[in-house]
């Protein structure tokens, strides 16, 4: 059976076919904010679910999408930068237009399954999987079950109020969590800490990659903005705490893979607001879906077909970091997995893979490089320039 899968984030959307046999057999994706409309991201996300489904005998679809609704089956993602944003029944639409069985679940949600079931959260019953992307999310697991709300809108813990906090959000209120705690937030404190110090600095807003970088470098004001965002997160957790009462906080999503350095800074300022009762009792991480990239490699070489085919190896920031052929796929998967990439410190870096079976492996693999050349200006990072320039 083949299906399609779709992550609608805040950045990009990805889209997939997953096979219950051969694992995920195509990978693509597009801008999310590149377009000028609500409606012409629906008209674009539909397009590209239709090509998809025509290279396919695909039997449904499902949809991880903000702030899905799952009562009135309809969503409004209020951090997407358009005017037109209503309540859409994305379900029905793509249903009417592609006639494939669709089923929708919040993404956040969908990630607390996840974890529940194949990471961190197997060890607990009671857990919340904080979401940190361009919003704010949430996911709430109890007894082993999704808890999703008289009107299916639980987990909105981004939407939490500060106090004294006047930042303007995105969903028409004022001094909400995820002004402060996403990457829009931090964003946002960056370009109020340089107005504030009436910086004669340029006035671009770095990216949230090279703000954590500048950090780590020791960048003093970096430093200081991060450490702001993740106490206030921190001491906003302690009120979740103490109304959830759960075994674990997970987080997952983009920021939450630069964490640890600043794991410290949420547990102790959370720890600090807890009720005597409650401090010591949480277990505070990360998903372990973005880390434990051997297990997945272990789960997924099994549906490896012994065929010719190109295979693309991602980092954890879903960027190709090596582009492969061969004549047996499943041979040199099962070799990756058994020798841990054959001790390439490169190739170790490795998270996700996407393999595509052609006969033509050869010429498929130079065009896919070609193409990651064109679009980035520089060859995926573990393919050498030797290798590429014999080719």
């Amino acid at each position: 059976m083949k299906v399609i899968g779709v992550d609608i984030g805040g950045t990009n959307t990805e889209l997939g076919i997953v096979d219950s046999r051969d694992g995920i057999v195509k990978l693509s994706k597009f801008k999310t904010k590149g377009n000028e409309s609500f409606k012409a991201y629906i008209d674009l996300l539909t397009e590209n679910i239709r090509l998809l489904s025509l290279e396919h005998n695909i039997q449904c679809i499902g949809i991880g999408a903000p702030n899905y609704n799952s009562k009135t089956e309809t969503f409004c993602p209020v951090n997407f930068p358009w005017d037109d944003l209503e309540p859409f029944n994305l379900k029905q639409h793509i249903e009417a237009e592609l006639n494939i069985p669709t089923f929708m679940v919040n993404d956040a949600n969908a990630s607390a399954l996840a974890e529940n079931r194949y990471g961190a959260g197997k060890k607990y019953t009671d857990f919340a999987l904080i979401t940190i992307g361009t919003g704010l999310g949430g996911g709430i697991i109890i007894n082993n079950q999704l808890f999703e709300g008289a009107f299916g809108y639980s987990g909105e813990f981004g939407h939490t109020k500060i106090e004294g906090l006047d930042r303007q959000c995105n969903c028409g209120g004022t001094g909400c969590l995820e002004t402060i705690v996403s990457a829009n937030g931090i964003k946002k404190s960056y370009a109020v800490n340089m107005k504030e110090i009436k910086s004669s600095e340029p006035t671009h807003i770095p990216s949230i990659k090279m703000i954590f970088d500048k950090a780590k470098a020791g960048d003093e004001r970096c430093k200081a903005i991060l450490n702001f965002t993740f106490q206030k997160l921190g001491q906003k957790m302690a009120d979740f705490i103490h109304v959830l009462n759960p075994q674990a906080i997970i987080f997952c999503g983009n920021i939450s893979k630069s964490l640890d350095a600043y794991m410290d800074v949420i547990k102790t300022s959370c720890e600090e607001q807890l009720l005597s009762d409650f401090r010591g009792q949480v277990y505070y991480g990360v998903s372990e879906l973005l880390e434990d990239k051997m297990r997945v490699w272990l789960e997924s070489a099994k549906f490896v077909k012994s065929i010719p085919g190109v295979y693309v190896l991602y980092n954890r920031n879903k960027e190709p970091i090596f582009i492969g052929e061969t004549d047996n796929l499943e041979s040199t998967f099962t070799k990756y997995v058994d020798t841990e990439f054959e001790g390439n410190e490169c190739m170790k870096k490795t998270s996700s893979y996407q393999r595509i079976f052609t006969k033509n492996q050869k010429q498929e693999k130079i065009e896919l490089i070609e193409q990651f050349k064109n679009e980035t200006g520089k060859y995926p990072s573990c393919n050498s320039e030797i290798e590429i320039k014999t080719l």
